[in-house]
């Protein structure tokens, strides 16, 4: 093989690998908040809206949940076991939510969740 060919071929391998590590990652895995918006829509969104929201919660939108309610912040970002958003769905704090389960989420429900918000609890 001429040298210029492997010169070109190498040159564009190390351009491929260069783009390919700048570019953002996609990784199915990471929820954003379309995706937990569907379980607030199914579980939560029902008691948590309006001017009637308990401890002024509401979750109708990305601003809402992100806000907090009288208490605080119910989700934060990064740090799971210390959103009270996870612990009340997982059990670990009362009321556990939703208030009117069983049903609860399921165990996939809680995974997005929790993958939501150990990912900084992304909008988009």
């Amino acid at each position: 093989m001429p040298v210029f060919v492997r010169i070109v071929l190498l040159g564009s391998a190390v351009l491929l690998l260069v783009l390919t590590g700048t570019q953002p990652r996609t990784d199915a895995a990471s929820p954003v908040y379309a995706d937990v918006a569907k379980i607030f829509q199914k579980h939560c969104t029902s008691c948590h809206s309006g001017a009637r929201a308990p401890d002024k919660f509401r979750m109708e939108t990305y601003m809402d949940v992100m806000q907090g309610g009288r208490n605080g912040a119910m989700v934060l970002p990064g740090d799971p076991a210390g959103s009270e958003i996870i612990r009340r769905v997982k059990g670990a704090s009362t009321p556990r939510m939703p208030k009117n389960g069983p049903p609860w989420l399921s165990a996939d429900e809680v995974r997005v969740l929790e993958k939501w918000v150990e990912n900084g609890a992304p909008e988009a």
